[in-house]
Order: C-alpha cells, then structure tokens, then sequence
C-alpha cells in the first residue's frame, strides 16, 4: 500500500482500506446547513428605541410572545384570532398597515404610540420590552402611552380586561383606567373596567399602587380593591372577607355612608387590619379615633407610633404600622 493514499488518495489503494472507508462512510461528518434568520427578526433586532410596537396576526389559538424582539421603548405586540375572521379584524388590520389574508397564517403591523388596540372577539399578549407581558382578553380598548425617553412603560386601558405580569422595578410599568392608575410594584393582577370607567383590581402575586388625585390604594397579593370613575380607587380588602364588610366599605367609598366604618370595625377580623389602616386617612377625626382603637386590638402598632401621630396622619409612622400589618397577610 502506498503511503501517499492516506494522505491525499495519490497513490493505489489497498483493498482492506478500502473495505473500511466503505463501512465508515455513513458515519462521516456532514455540516448542517445555516439556518437563515427571517426578515422580520433582522429588522426588529436593529430597531432604534422610537420603533413603534409590532402586531402579528396569527392562526386561531396560537399565541407568540415578542419579548425581546422590540426595542426597549416599545410594546410588542401579538393577536390570536379566536374565530374566522372576526368583524372589524380587517378594519384593525388596513389601520394598523397591513391587509389581511385568508388563512392570516401571520400578517404584521405597526402599532403607532398612542394608537388605540379593538381586541373584539380576539385575545391579545403584549410584551413589556423584557420586563413581562400583558393578557389583553376579548372585547378590550387599549394603547401604548409610553412616552418616547420616558422612564416608564405604560398603557391605557379604555375599557375590557387585562392580565399583567411583570418582574421590574417598582414604578417601571404603569396602566391608566378613567378612574385610577394602576402603579406596578413587580406583580401579578387582573384589571377590569367597564364602559363606564369603573372596575376592580385583584393582585395574585406582590403589590399595585392605585392612584388618583390624592387619593391612594396599596394592594397586595390576595387583596383586591374596586374602582370607580369620579371616586377613583376603594378600600383594599382580602376576597375572603365577609360579605357585610365588602358591602359596608363599597357603602363607604362610593355612597358617602360614614355610618357604614362601624360595620367594617365590626366585622374586622386581623387580616381586615388591611382595610381598616386604609381608613385612618379617609375618616373624620372622630371616626379615626375608633378606627385606631379596634386596629390597634387587632395588630399593635410599632413603638412609638401612638395616636397623636396617628390623629395628625403621621406618614412615616403610618407606613411603619403598615410594614407591621403586612407581616400578617
């Protein structure tokens, strides 16, 4: 056998050789093609911050979620149809820049900040950059409102349900209602508004801030807290709360019944301690005497902190005493 056949296959072969090569063959190394990266990737990838949010349309009950593929202004932006074509699906379509076609295997489009979102009979997931995502369910009015070299992500919500969860720092990610702002303190929650502008919000997991004007809601996971246009945010309360105490405080927040915080003292048990510290600020003096002594039996207050300070609405002090009822949620 010649030496030069090993090498560069020169010289004549030997037969054993090539017995072996034949039986080895199946095995040699084949390199696998490049896979090729899709247009609309390349694009998004290289996007600058101002890029507005992508819309894609895609086959029934398919969700595909676009973190990371937006800019970190943006909101990107996925619909799931839930029927055959839907009504008003290619109206939304041609506004958002692109036209629909049968089967609408994937169709996509720009949202424009400021430019409302109709979810119909559709079902919707937003991506919030890369800090979490947004549920948008059927029949829901919504819009990017992030303010291009702002600091913050938000949305509007019109009217319709949201189911947002989000892991970012406190104050990143906000959503307007025509009642109050929902104030994300990295969390879970459900927030639904109706026409009218009035809803609820349930947190499942963390805290949400609800503000409006001077007024303001903590909620943590388990509780929930209704609002309404004009009134803006409720007392807090947990979802296992008796029945007398939900009403008494809806009494309360919404139809002006002072009389009403004596069914809540009532009813309170210690896990209430949650909505009775949200009185303190939104009772007469007279009334928050009381309020003090029936949350003070329930959960004491830090040292300290005494009811002068809690008649004169001592912020720091509240906000210890809050820290000590949480330990009991």
């Amino acid at each position: 056998m010649s030496g030069d056949y090993l090498w560069d296959k020169s010289g004549p072969p030997d037969p054993d050789v090539e017995k072996l090569e034949e039986q080895l063959g199946s095995l040699r190394y084949r390199p696998r093609p490049r896979p090729e990266v899709a247009p609309a990737q390349t694009e998004a990838a290289k996007a600058p911050a101002e890029r507005p949010a992508r819309v894609t349309f895609l086959r029934p009950r398919v969700v595909a979620l676009a973190c990371g593929l937006a800019a970190a202004a943006a909101l990107a932006i996925v619909v799931t149809r839930r029927v055959l074509e839907p009504p008003g699906a290619a109206a939304l379509a041609q506004r958002l820049g692109s036209v629909p076609t049968a089967p609408w295997d994937r169709i996509d489009a720009r949202l424009r900040p400021g430019e409302w979102l109709e979810t119909n009979s559709w079902e919707a997931q937003v991506a919030i950059a890369d800090i979490g995502h947004v549920q948008v369910a059927p029949r829901t009015r919504i819009r990017d409102a992030t303010t291009l070299g702002g600091t913050q992500h938000r949305l509007e919500l019109a009217h319709g349900k949201i189911h947002a969860k989000v892991t970012a720092p406190p104050k990143v990610f906000v959503v307007g209602t025509p009642a109050a702002e929902a104030v994300d303190l990295g969390c879970e929650y459900t927030l639904e508004v109706d026409d009218a502008g009035d809803g609820y919000l349930a947190v499942s997991l963390g805290w949400v801030e609800l503000e409006a004007s001077a007024k303001r809601s903590l909620v943590p996971a388990g509780a929930r807290c209704r609002i309404q246009h004009g009134f803006g945010p409720g007392t807090p309360y947990f979802k296992d709360a008796s029945e007398a105490l939900r009403g008494a405080l809806d009494r309360f927040d919404f139809h002006a019944d002072k009389g009403a915080v004596r069914t809540v003292l009532a009813e309170a048990r210690r896990r209430d301690a949650l909505s009775l510290w949200h009185l303190l600020p939104r009772v007469d003096e007279a009334t928050r005497r009381e309020v003090y002594v029936a949350l003070k039996a329930l959960v004491p207050p830090p040292v300290g902190c005494t009811l002068p300070d809690v008649i004169r609405l001592d912020e720091i002090k509240l906000d210890q005493w809050k820290d000590e009822l949480a330990v009991t949620w």
